[in-house]
């Protein structure tokens, strides 16, 4: 439900309750005392119906409004990291199924500012359909990945050939219907469990279709590589 009628349902509530309070109090002090059969008279009758028919359209339009609210996705976001190498976020549908769609874009600590579409895990597309009564579905948002670098040198006794492994933070999304990564950060491999941390703050929005029954708009979580361990959490709610 819009704004306005939400605003215009609160309106119809305190109406109905303002008048039937103000309306039985000075009837009944004030009203003719020609009784009708029920011991009341004509206007007291009268009036007595247009409250409970007030009354009912007051319960009529909560029942409405209740059942609009429960029509609708409501989801939970929960950032989680799989085997050390997978950020997710997590979504779990308490309300009706809904296509889900979401969007993304680095903020801060990471030279790209462009929106990004991350894949969903179950079908690597960007919308996915998420069943209701707690259905739940995944999100890939980055994942780790090592590199073995060749160094090859030639020495008085021949060619010598060396490894080193270094790795990346690939953020997750989808171009063309594919899925695809790009770089959000590197390490060497071999330095993983020192004291160096790397880290960027995301932007996300979450939609669906019927529309959310809890927004979930600009929302900030943060990505970190610390000695080794991929972190992901949520930073605030909504912008």
């Amino acid at each position: 439900m819009s704004t306005i009628g939400r605003l215009a349902l609160w309106v119809n509530r305190i109406m109905g309750i303002a008048s039937a309070v103000i309306g039985l109090y000075g009837n009944w002090n004030d009203a003719l005392q020609v009784k009708t059969a029920f011991g009341l008279s004509w206007q007291q009758l009268a009036f007595t119906i247009f409250v409970v028919a007030v009354l009912i359209t007051v319960v009529e339009s909560e029942i409405r409004y209740r059942k609009l609210e429960k029509a609708r996705p409501r989801a939970t976001i929960i950032p989680t990291v799989t085997d050390n190498t997978h950020a997710v976020l997590r979504v779990q549908n308490d309300g009706i199924g809904g296509d889900f769609s979401v969007t993304a874009r680095v903020k801060s600590g990471a030279p790209s500012n462009d929106v990004f579409n991350p894949p969903w895990e179950s079908n690597g597309q960007t919308r996915c359909h998420v069943d209701g009564g707690g259905g739940e579905a995944t999100l890939l948002i980055a994942e780790k990945s090592v590199e073995r670098l060749v160094n090859t040198n030639e020495d008085v006794s021949g060619q010598q050939i060396t490894y080193k492994e270094w790795g990346k933070l690939l953020l997750a999304t989808v171009r063309n219907g594919k899925k695809m990564g790009y770089t959000l950060f590197g390490w060497d491999v071999d330095k993983l469990n020192s004291d160096i941390s790397q880290s960027c703050v995301l932007e996300i929005t979450v939609t669906s279709e019927p529309t959310l029954a809890n927004p979930f708009k600009r929302q900030l979580f943060q990505l970190e590589m610390a000695k080794g361990h991929l972190l992901f959490s949520r930073l605030s709610n909504t912008i």
